[in-house]
């Protein structure tokens, strides 16, 4: 297995304000289980597995339905993506 990269040690500076904006985020009163899904979401366009795993354990914990975290690769196509979870920005008007 590749060792990866330690951030913090390489970047400090980016670590630090990517830690505020992290804080921020969390105080923003956007709910919990969104922001995660969020992440996982940008983990899966990343291509990160450590992070797609880390999002999905945390959304589990979280209580989200399995089906959501599941489907989350797949979300326009998915049965649990309804109108009123997706971001208006994400779809094009019709």
């Amino acid at each position: 297995m590749k060792q990866r990269l330690n951030y913090p040690a390489v970047l400090p500076q980016e670590i630090e304000l990517l830690m505020k904006l992290e804080g921020l985020v969390e105080e923003s009163g956007l709910p919990l289980n969104l922001i995660e899904m969020v992440k996982l979401r940008s983990s899966i366009l990343n291509g990160c597995s450590f992070c797609v795993r880390l999002h999905t354990q945390r959304l589990r914990r979280q209580g989200e339905p399995d089906l959501r975290v599941d489907l989350v690769s797949a979300w326009r196509e998915a049965p649990a993506s309804t109108h009123a979870n997706v971001p208006p920005w994400s779809s094009p008007k019709l």
